[in-house]
């Protein structure tokens, strides 16, 4: 924990703006105090303290908050690998100028403030320094030596490893020292490096209203850094973290070191990865290092101020190999998810194009938009029974799985709520192969609109019905007559005809029968079933569109009971295939009539897989019990947890579709509406 190259960046900043010390600004003019000699005047100290405070506040609010477990949802392994990639490539970016030893490069803040960087790098290339290049070389040769070559040989006789990264520090400042760099090369240098201790003093509380927008984003930048990296260790080292204490953590740090001058701190990168290099474990390295930091400020500081800046800047870059590895991870995420992979380059672009703060938002807008996107799109299936089991399986992945004759079973897996609701809708029905429901629906004011009209001769249509045609006389009309029953449903009887033997069909929907009269259900099943009429459902095959059967002239028109000939689970179920026969003189008179036959009387949802279910939701399913009931469907609930029944009763919906409706499993409902069919049998 302590300063970190982010932070800095974003903090250096406010610094700059609200700083009125009369000292050179960053572009090196003399920037006097606005408002005059006598206006309050703060020192950048007093500026980042007062920032790092307003960064405590925060972070301390939103541990109160519990936002831990919040952020710890939101921020997905993906946004993490992105982001932490992109805050390798911000590091590398500050690094470059130092690396090269360029100077008069600016710094920039902003969108868009890498692309600029690199335009005014490459500007000024011609100036970097020969020497400066060959000091970056060297150490970072050395550090790539040492990793790739010493390191994994030297751990096979002991577990301690080689500082490399100090013996490059010492031998460094030795080089420059005895060497003049900054002299002779005109090499940059740490320089001076002040000793004590700061005493402790309030921060510029009047600052506080300027800087609390800028501390709530350095905060969140602060702390989603750090969690970051805390969850790739915890990954690679098997613990476990806690979002809201971590908050907790950075919270008290910030607030307590702004008393001592300090500005805003968070876990370092770089800082972290070298120690994880060197085989750092507990948090007795911690301690060392504040040791060894302590007696540098009050003894030993002054031996490093000939340490060149881009020795330092060549540790870091080497250390930031572990972070732009991650980019392996795209080609896998690629493969195996590209919702993943979109959310990974989402983060990675927009931090990198932008900025840090630009790219966590639109990295969070990105696993927000892939949830309501899968939301959108749940697991659906139609369910079919494996023979004497009680198992229900996808009758689309399983051939062994068998539709049940007059049941329908559909599964939804997912939340149910409003963003999905209408496609819930649609998925049902397109499943279960009941979209003919929906056109029913949708056709029943136009055809009460045209029965209303029994005054008004009717069209004939030439690519729908053939007449009889050779008429002596004047063609008789009929009212449609209709009739709407859980299984028989009479559409559309307004046609004409003169001769009643004659029987005529052109409709592809339809099939012709010629009849006499209606003995029993099962010859009407049967001449249905020859006809191959989609209506009847075989195995493995949940569609269900309703047969037709036109017939001009008919002695007798109706569906009586049937037997059905399946047989599942040892029980013969029965369609209840239910008639409305005519009186003898309707069945001496000319008509013509079609006859939808339907096979499905029960529709079962089975809701296991649903967790939660809001007001649209509630709704959506009164409705889809409204549709069914319309065309003599019963829909039945199976599964439904305690927390998706206690929402249904409180918005009605188990009122309105019936308590009796309601199951533990789908097998129980299954063993129920069979039992209702065999005793109405």
């Amino acid at each position: 924990m302590g300063t970190y190259a982010i932070g800095s960046l974003m903090m250096s900043k406010v610094v700059t703006e609200l700083s009125t010390d009369s000292t050179e600004g960053h572009t090196g003019v003399h920037q006097p105090p606005e408002g005059g000699p006598d206006a309050t005047t703060h020192t950048a100290q007093q500026v980042s303290a007062v920032l790092g405070f307003a960064v405590g506040i925060w972070e301390v609010a939103f541990g109160l908050l519990n936002f831990g477990e919040v952020l710890n949802v939101i921020l997905s392994d993906m946004l993490i690998s992105g982001f932490t990639t992109s805050v390798g490539f911000h590091v590398l970016t500050s690094q470059v100028k130092s690396l090269l030893g360029i100077p008069g490069i600016k710094s920039r803040y902003g969108p868009l403030k890498n692309i600029y960087t690199y335009i005014d790098i490459f500007s000024n290339i011609r100036q970097a320094k020969i020497a400066v290049v060959l000091i970056s070389l060297v150490c970072i040769a050395m550090l790539v030596v040492n990793n790739e070559i010493l390191k994994p040989r030297v751990q096979k006789y002991t577990k301690l490893p080689i500082p490399m990264e100090l013996i490059v520090v010492v031998l460094g400042t030795v080089a420059s020292y005895y060497g003049d760099f900054h002299g002779r090369y005109d090499v940059r240098v740490v320089g001076e490096v002040p000793t004590g201790l700061p005493s402790p003093s309030l921060p510029s509380f009047e600052l506080l209203q300027d800087v609390l927008v800028t501390g709530l984003i350095i905060g969140v930048v602060g702390y989603t850094s750090s969690f970051s990296m805390a969850k790739i260790f915890s990954k690679r080292h098997g613990y476990t973290i806690d979002g809201t204490q971590e908050f907790y953590a950075h919270g008290a740090s910030n607030v307590f070191g702004s008393f001592f001058s300090c500005g805003p701190i968070a876990a370092s990168l770089s800082r972290s990865l070298i120690q994880e290099a060197v085989g750092s474990v507990t948090l007795l390295t911690a301690f060392i290092s504040c040791v060894f930091i302590l007696l540098i400020l009050l003894f030993i500081g002054p031996l490093f101020e000939t340490l060149p800046n881009c020795v330092l800047s060549s540790i870091i870059v080497v250390s930031l190999k572990g972070l732009f590895l991650q980019m392996k991870e795209l080609k896998t995420l690629w493969a195996l998810s590209r919702s993943d992979a979109f959310i990974w380059l989402a983060t990675f672009g927009g931090s990198v194009i932008l900025d840090i703060d630009y790219g966590l938002l639109v990295g969070v807008l990105a696993s927000m938009l892939v949830l309501l996107l899968k939301s959108q799109r749940p697991t659906t299936a139609c369910l079919g029974q494996i023979p004497n089991t009680d198992l229900y399986l996808d009758v689309s992945l399983y051939p062994q799985a068998v539709t049940l004759p007059g049941i329908r079973i559909f599964k939804f897996c997912g939340s149910l709520h409003f963003a999905n609701a209408f496609s819930f809708k649609e998925k049902f029905f397109r499943k279960t192969g009941l979209e003919w429901v929906l056109s029913d629906a949708s056709k029943k004011d136009s055809n009460a609109a045209s029965i209303k009209d029994s005054n008004a001769p009717s069209a004939e249509d030439s690519n729908s019905s053939s007449v009889a045609k050779n008429s002596n006389g004047p063609a008789t009309d009929s009212n449609a007559r209709s009739t709407q029953d859980s299984n028989a449903l009479v559409r559309d009887a307004n046609t004409s005809a003169k001769d009643s033997n004659a029987v005529s069909v052109q409709n592809t929907n339809a099939i012709a029968v010629e009849t006499e009269d209606v003995s029993s259900d099962v010859e009407i099943n049967n001449d249905i079933k020859k006809s191959g009429h989609p209506n009847i459902t075989q195995e493995n095959d949940c569609s269900t569109r309703p047969g037709q059967v036109t017939a001009e002239e008919a002695k007798a028109i109706g569906v009586a009971n049937t037997e059905s000939a399946d047989s599942l689970m040892g029980v013969t179920t029965n369609a209840r295939r239910r008639t409305r026969r005519t009186s003898r003189d309707e069945r001496n008179a000319s008509m013509a009539a079609v006859i939808a036959v339907y096979d499905v009387e029960w529709a079962i949802l089975e809701l296991s897989g649903v967790s939660f279910v809001d007001v649209s939701g509630c709704k959506c399913l009164m409705q889809l019990h409204k549709d069914l009931k319309e065309v003599g469907i019963t829909l039945c609930i199976s599964g439904a947890t305690d927390r998706v029944l206690e929402m249904l009763e409180r918005c009605g919906t188990e009122k309105a579709l019936g308590r009796e409706h309601f199951f533990h499993s789908t097998h129980d409902a299954v063993t129920v509406i069979i039992r209702k069919v065999n005793s109405a049998a």
